[in-house]
This record gives C-alpha cells, sequence and structure tokens, in this order.
C-alpha cells in the first residue's frame, strides 16, 4: 500500500508572471524531489506532468531554476533508449489518427 500524489498542469509555474513567485514553486518541487531522495516519503510516488516548455524554457521553466534543474535533468541513454527510472521521463504524443480511433469506439 501506499501514496501517490499527482500534480497535472505544471507548466503553470512557468506562467506565473514574477520571478520570484516562480521560484518558490520551484524551490517545493526541489524540496519534495530532495525528500524523496533521503527517503523521507515511505510508499509515496509523485508525478508531476507538465508539456515540453516546462522542461526546457531556460527563462522561465525548470532550466531556470538551476537547483532544480541539477537533480532533475535527464541523462542520455546508449542507443536512445528510455531509462524510465529517470526522474523526467518524456512521453510521446498520441496521433490525430489513433486519437479518433479511441473516439469512435
Amino acid at each position: 500500500t501506499g501514496l501517490l500524489v499527482v500534480m497535472d498542469e505544471a507548466e503553470l509555474i512557468a506562467h506565473l508572471p514574477q520571478r520570484q513567485s516562480r521560484d518558490a514553486s520551484y524551490e517545493t518541487l526541489r524540496a519534495i524531489v530532495d525528500s524523496c531522495g533521503a527517503q523521507e516519503f515511505a510508499h509515496t510516488m509523485f508525478i508531476i506532468a507538465g508539456t515540453q516548455e516546462l522542461f526546457v524554457d531556460e527563462h522561465r521553466g525548470i532550466p531556470s531554476y538551476q537547483a532544480l534543474h541539477d537533480r532533475i535533468r535527464s541523462q542520455h541513454t546508449a542507443g536512445g533508449y528510455r531509462d524510465v527510472r529517470q526522474p523526467i521521463i518524456a512521453l510521446n504524443g498520441l496521433s490525430r489518427s489513433y486519437l479518433l480511433s479511441l473516439a469512435e469506439r
């Protein structure tokens, strides 16, 4: 048993107008990452979902807050394989035709 915490639309942090507010939000995420690394959240999984913009925007996204970026940035794997044990797992989008086939079911 355990607890699953899901935070969706994290890219909204990047849209906060004041840098101080963005940095405070990123600092909270950094504290969660550090606490997970120190095993302070036993039996807890955090899923923080955001668009690619959140992870690549150097001015307003996670790369703009170095302490968080250093902890979660993905390392490239040999052969282009996706390592699902990394903090960031990039998901491929669904094609329009696939979405339409789902809607028809």
